[in-house]
């Protein structure tokens, strides 16, 4: 009779055990971000390649003396000084 009972309550505290299921999501999860992408593309071109783009066109040349900064490295300083006082 002991051994009848011990094995009655061994099955029925083994069917009260929590059960977990793991599945995948029915919809797809969404993640919502607020994200800010700021890109700077700087061109350089040495001195030879410009003297050649002056001698092919004129206006080209110009372009690129006018679009090129003057004193680039102080800016590309001033710019990574402005990002780590951001941080």
């Amino acid at each position: 009779m002991k051994t009848a009972c011990a094995a009655m309550a061994a099955v029925l505290l083994v069917g009260c055990t929590p059960r977990i299921e793991v599945a995948a999501p029915k919809e797809p999860i969404t993640i919502n971000m607020n994200v800010r992408i700021e890109h700077d593309i700087r061109i350089h071109t040495d001195k030879e390649t410009v003297q050649l783009l002056e001698k092919s066109d004129k206006r080209i040349g110009e372009q690129i003396k006018k679009s090129a900064p003057a004193d680039a490295d102080a800016q590309e300083k001033t710019r990574l000084q402005d990002k780590k006082q951001e941080n």
